[in-house]
């Protein structure tokens, strides 16, 4: 039997070719180590950044190598190596932890958060993968009102903008009562 020094954890975490790694090494300190590819986009003619801006909202990167290659089409894979953030406030409600939007703000961020609730239940994968909360709460902030000023969100693509642009703007048009913000 193996001693837990010698310990090494797999976990598939996306359907891209997405592994996540946990190393425990002799001073059985967790190393996290996370290796993601990917593919360039025909689609959008460029490289999805999000797969890896979404990775690191609530990461702190330790050290990182990337690796270009092509078999079919070109990728790019990243070696991470990175330690999780934890907010000083992780065991408040989520609600508390937004405390800082207004009454307004706050009615958006619910919406938007309601309607990609539904629309990953519907798909079948988790909400994140639609946008995270931090990214929700941005939107409600800036109310963008166009797919240029939606890009501006962190962690907000050309894909997200293609695949989610047009509801996103129709809520955040319908909460804002139709104006021009952004």
């Amino acid at each position: 039997m193996k001693n837990r020094e010698d310990m090494l954890i797999t976990q598939h975490s996306s359907p891209i070719i997405n592994h996540q790694f946990s190393i425990i090494n002799h001073r059985i300190d967790l190393m996290k180590i996370k290796i993601i590819t990917i593919p360039f986009e025909r689609e959008i003619e460029d490289f999805d950044s999000e797969i890896i801006e979404n990775f690191l909202l609530n990461k702190e990167v330790k050290d990182i190598k990337s690796h270009f290659f092509t078999k079919d089409k070109p990728y790019w894979t990243f070696v991470i190596q990175y330690e999780s953030i934890t907010p000083k406030n992780s065991n408040k409600s989520v609600k508390e932890r937004r405390i800082n939007l207004n009454k307004e703000d706050m009615k958006l961020f619910e919406g938007l958060r309601s309607w990609r609730n539904e629309l990953a239940d519907q798909e079948g994968f988790p909400p994140y993968v639609i946008s995270s909360n931090n990214q929700l709460k941005e939107i409600a902030q800036k109310k963008p009102n166009s797919k240029a000023k939606l890009k501006t969100i962190q962690g907000i693509g050309s894909k997200k903008v293609k695949e989610y642009g047009d509801n996103i703007l129709q809520i955040v048009a319908e909460f804002s009562g139709g104006n021009d913000e952004g």
